[in-house]
């Protein structure tokens, strides 16, 4: 098709119409992609080489709207799929980008999604640079980027042995989610508040926060989440040689990643 429609004002228009059509796929989708929704996330692996391909055009074209609502259906989509590094590259093409640089608002929020992607290959160095940068230009506005980047930090600072550090970081990214007014998010912060206070031997304080967590993705319909939830709730069980709970709370987590 691009063979036939040859260069001039006709196929200037139609790439526009292209990249604006997946845009609004990726801006529509990216609740039910963030929440791990099978039909979600296949509809964005059929169309991944379009998207890509809108991406990039807006990088080019200074598409700041486009780019803002793409940012974090990009970055939820590549981290369930595992695609961590082509993530990571097609923010770093927008973070390179002049036009993006003088945007207020999108800047942090690509910096901050690519700090995320770093803490999923396991770069801690490259993620903590990543969100403490975002946050230094963010605005107060740039609730969702601090988020974020508060989220990464105490991420990092977990992985690396400083809980005390970490459950910091969490709970200005909970305080953040919760003036956002951003249940998911929110929902999100406890179960890594119950992770730290498990690694600080706080068991009691561990579990209720594991359970506020998961009867909040459940209501949310979030089973990324909930799986999530279920998961970190066996762990704490088998600590406690807690077998059969253990097994039932995997069994469930389980079926739902299978579905």
């Amino acid at each position: 098709a691009a063979l036939r429609l040859g260069e001039g004002t006709g196929r200037e228009s139609a790439v526009r119409a292209h990249a604006q059509f997946f845009h609004r796929l990726l801006a529509q989708s990216r609740r039910a992609v963030e929440d791990g929704d099978r039909d979600a996330l296949q509809r964005v692996d059929n169309e991944f080489e379009n998207c890509r391909a809108a991406w990039s055009w807006s990088v080019a074209n200074g598409g700041i709207d486009a780019l803002t609502k793409s940012t974090l259906t990009l970055m939820h989509f590549c981290d369930h799929r595992g695609r961590f590094e082509e993530g990571l590259a097609l923010l770093r093409d927008a973070l390179e980008s002049q036009a993006v640089q003088t945007d207020p608002g999108l800047a942090p929020l690509l910096l901050g999604a690519a700090a995320s992607l770093e803490y999923r290959l396991d770069h801690y160095g490259a993620a903590e640079a990543a969100a403490s940068g975002a946050l230094a230009a963010s605005r107060p506005v740039d609730r969702d980027t601090k988020f974020r980047c508060f989220n990464v930090l105490g991420s990092c600072s977990h992985r690396l042995g400083r809980p005390a550090d970490a459950k910091g970081y969490f709970l200005r990214a909970l305080k953040q989610a919760q003036a956002n007014a951003d249940a998911h998010n929110a929902a999100g912060m406890l179960d890594n508040l119950a992770l730290v206070e498990t690694t600080m031997g706080h068991r009691e304080n561990a579990q209720r926060l594991s359970i506020q967590s998961l009867v909040e993705h459940r209501r949310l319909g979030d089973f990324a989440g909930e799986a999530l939830c279920l998961n970190n709730l066996a762990v704490q069980y088998l600590d406690r040689r807690e077998y059969e709970s253990a097994r039932v709370h995997l069994r469930q987590g389980l079926a739902l990643c299978e579905r």
